[in-house]
């Protein structure tokens, strides 16, 4: 009897101890999960913000990569572009130079009897100390004072000086420049003088006696050993009479502003 008292005592012992135990770490159990959770709370805002910055980061090295590849993409193109620019600047000088010599071509052929050189215009002056070109042929190249420029069949002016290099024409609106004409339909006869001016010059020493239409061309007449017959020097633009003379004022056939070649030619010269 006293064996199974003390044995029932100790199971009795035993299970209460082990009640004991499963109540405190119940107890402690449930203390860690409430510190965990309160932990989770804290630490869930810092896990957010460490992701939204990491995804920054990488979107910013992705962007960055992009951009990278961008300015590469970018740089080709340039090339290309300053490539394709190149060639188009080359096709553009091939095709100016033929659309602006097309008709000097077909001149040639008309006076195919004389020496003609086609040369560039270089420099400029239109003042009232005078209006001439500078071209890029001189001696060397055959030029000769007296020789004779030319743009689509119509005068532009004469050589007056020669150097190994270039040379300087005097343009037909230079006031010193003079050279036998007369009028197309009417066949009035005068002196083409230039003014120093572009937009017009002047057809003089002509009798009010004489006939004179407005627009008709003003031609060379060839008189002379210097200027052949038949290139164009103006139209009529005005004119009027002081009982005497006629006052006759003469627009350019040719843009002397926008001219970039011309023929220079001698007269008679085979």
């Amino acid at each position: 009897m006293v064996y199974k008292f003390n044995l029932r005592l100790l199971l009795i012992t035993i299970a209460a101890l082990s009640m004991i135990f499963l109540s405190s770490s119940r107890i402690v159990y449930t203390t860690q999960s409430i510190l965990d959770a309160t932990a989770s709370v804290i630490t869930y805002p810092f896990l957010k913000l460490q992701q939204s910055i990491a995804n920054v980061l990488e979107n910013i090295f992705a962007r960055k990569k992009n951009v990278q590849e961008l300015q590469a993409l970018v740089e080709k193109l340039e090339h290309e572009r300053q490539r394709l620019l190149e060639d188009n600047i080359a096709f553009q000088s091939q095709l100016d130079f033929i659309e602006e010599t097309q008709e000097l071509v077909q001149f040639q052929k008309r006076y195919k009897n004389y020496r003609k050189h086609l040369c560039q215009i270089l420099l400029r002056q239109y003042s009232d100390k005078g209006h001439f070109f500078i071209i890029d042929a001189g001696s060397r190249h055959g030029i000769e004072p007296d020789m004779i420029a030319v743009y689509k069949n119509c005068l532009i002016g004469k050589i007056t000086e020669v150097f190994p290099l270039y040379s300087k024409i005097t343009l037909i609106t230079d006031q010193n420049f003079k050279i036998a004409a007369f009028c197309s339909q009417t066949k009035t006869k005068g002196i083409f003088e230039g003014i120093n001016q572009l937009d017009y010059a002047a057809l003089n020493h002509v009798s009010h006696l004489e006939k004179i239409q407005k627009n008709e061309l003003v031609i060379s007449s060839g008189e002379g050993l210097i200027f052949p017959r038949g290139f164009g020097l103006g139209r009529v633009c005005y004119f009027t009479s002081d009982g005497v003379d006629f006052t006759i004022r003469l627009e350019p056939l040719i843009d002397l502003k926008n001219l970039v070649y011309c023929y220079v030619m001698k007269k008679g010269d085979t």
